[in-house]
């Protein structure tokens, strides 16, 4: 059973390229008053920290100072543009990052001797656009660029680093890892190991690289990759970054496959320690060590310990990014299955119903145009469904009301994919130009529109801002979901055959019997793990 998947660094490690703008920024800020360059070194030593929440309102005071001085011009206010929509990457708040990185493209297009701020803002806003599953444009620009900065700038240069390393995550996202181990590895054998400048690339391209060995299987390799990227992160000799708190929990997931489940824990908990120290103790970070310690104490034989720590990490979800989120879904669904582990049936299954309808919910996520990345965003576990099915029969195995429920999960079982690829393959045969299509068309911008909100709220979590901005990013996501319900009817309204290829909706029992003819019957099998 996989609770949390493994995490990755790899979303942060495009701000490698944050450090060079601030070096250029304060060259730029040369006699500039003394409140742009009192501001401007303050965020420079939140970013060399890794406090990135907290650079977020420097990085907007010190945009609004160069405007109040200059206005909307001059190569200054580009760069300040730029160095927040960077920052704002390193929060997770993608679609804030994509509007102030093309305004500084703008700006720097205007003015031809900044050709390597442009190709820069360029680097960061493709990194963007991948992570809001825009790949159509996001992955050629990324190819493109890595191209240019390696043959204008070389490879050792710290913007050609950031460059290559965003081009290898893209790799990795869209499913084609094997073309991202090689650049990686050039990358790493570029670097001095012994200079101090070089720690956090260091041990983040590591960590990038363990997490690629782990999708393409090779564990021992990650592992030693993993611990790797630790140890240079120790060097840096902040014990509350973030990228250390990810390093070591990811350190302790692989020790934990490893079969080291002493080594896993004392990881887990340095990794829960220093998150709750970088982002606070109602973090993301917090929270996916909290899980990854309770799946460590089931494994231990603990589960009065496994069931309070992943109890806190759903309490966290909860409050922070609701009822109704992915995430919080996936942490009831693991709870549900640490009690059934101990035969709490009756207890399991309130929590199961709950996960189910989140991950149904947020099914038609795996419908995009691209499914690998909607998936990492919005999961729907087929295996989730049989674990389900179990705790129905155990629970109240004779209710028909129950029966109907577990038919239908085990439709959901053996079809969801299916169902995506056939959605997809429905959406692209719409007619140009139709009404369907424009519905189509909205529902997939809407579906995109979700994923950059959630990643905006999940940024919220243990980050020092004001109340009003975490209701705002709730906000967003609540009308976004009115939005996207309203297509759906109009979608199940009009078009009733477009709606009847999705496959991810049931076929009720009573009609499955009445299609079948005398001494006919359905027979279907499905894998659930247990004895019983």
């Amino acid at each position: 059973m996989t609770i949390l998947r493994l995490a990755n660094i790899c979303r942060l490690s495009g701000l490698f390229c944050l450090a060079a703008v601030a070096a250029s920024m304060t060259a730029v800020g040369q006699g500039q008053p003394e409140a742009i360059l009192t501001a401007q070194g303050r965020f420079n030593q939140l970013y060399d920290v890794g406090r990135f929440a907290e650079a977020v309102p420097v990085a907007e005071e010190v945009l609004a100072l160069i405007k109040s001085r200059g206005g909307e011009t001059g190569s200054e206010y580009g760069a300040a543009l730029y160095q927040l929509g960077n920052v704002l990457v390193g929060v997770s708040r993608y679609a804030e990052a994509e509007a102030y990185l093309r305004r500084a493209l703008v700006h720097f297009a205007a003015q031809p001797q900044l050709v390597q701020p442009r190709m820069q803002a360029e680097v960061m806003l493709a990194t963007t656009l991948v992570y809001q599953s825009k790949l159509d444009e996001g992955v050629p620009m990324m190819q493109r660029l890595a191209v240019a900065f390696e043959a204008t700038f070389g490879i050792n240069d710290p913007r050609t680093i950031s460059t290559l390393n965003n081009l290898a995550q893209t790799l990795q996202v869209v499913g084609r890892s094997a073309e991202a181990e090689p650049i990686y590895r050039k990358l790493i054998a570029s670097l001095d190991p012994n200079a101090a400048s070089n720690f956090t690339n260091l041990g983040t391209l590591h960590a990038n690289l363990a997490a690629m060995l782990t999708q393409l299987g090779r564990r021992d390799e990650a592992l030693v990759a993993m611990r790797m990227s630790v140890g240079f992160l120790r060097k840096i000799g902040n014990p509350a970054h973030k990228f250390l708190a990810i390093a070591v929990g990811n350190l302790g997931k692989l020790e934990h496959d490893a079969g080291n489940l002493a080594v896993a824990e004392a990881f887990y908990r340095e990794s829960l320690e220093v998150g709750g120290k970088a982002d606070g103790t109602e973090s993301e970070v917090y929270a996916g060590a909290l899980i990854n310690l309770a799946v460590l104490y089931r494994d231990m034989g603990k589960p009065a310990d496994a069931e309070s720590s992943m109890r806190q990490a759903l309490s966290i979800f909860e409050t922070k990014l609701g009822p109704k989120h992915p995430k919080t879904g996936s942490a009831m669904n693991s709870l549900a299955i640490l009690l059934t582990a101990r035969g709490a049936w009756a207890e399991a299954l309130p929590y199961y119903d709950r996960a189910t309808e989140i991950a149904v919910r947020n099914a038609q996520s795996i419908g995009s145009d691209d499914g690998r990345i909607a998936d990492t965003i919005y999961g729907l576990n087929p295996g989730d469904f049989p674990a389900h099915m179990r705790a129905i029969y155990n629970a109240v195995a004779d209710d028909p009301k129950r029966q109907e429920q577990a038919f239908g999960l085990a439709q959901r079982s053996l079809n969801s994919r299916t169902a995506a690829a056939v959605s997809r393959m429905a959406a692209r045969a719409a007619t140009p130009g139709s009404a369907l299509a424009k519905l189509i068309r909205e529902q997939q911008d809407l579906l995109g529109r979700r994923a950059s909100a959630d990643q905006a709220l999940i940024a919220t979590m243990g980050a020092k801002i004001d109340a009003s901005r975490v209701e705002r990013s709730a906000a967003d996501l609540s009308a976004i979901e009115q939005s996207l319900s309203r297509v759906n009817q109009q979608l199940r309204t009009k078009f009733p055959d477009y709606v009847a290829f999705d496959s991810t909706q049931p076929v009720a029992l009573a009609d499955v019997q009445r299609a079948l003819k005398p001494r006919e019957a359905l027979v279907a099998f499905v894998e659930v793990e247990g004895n019983r």
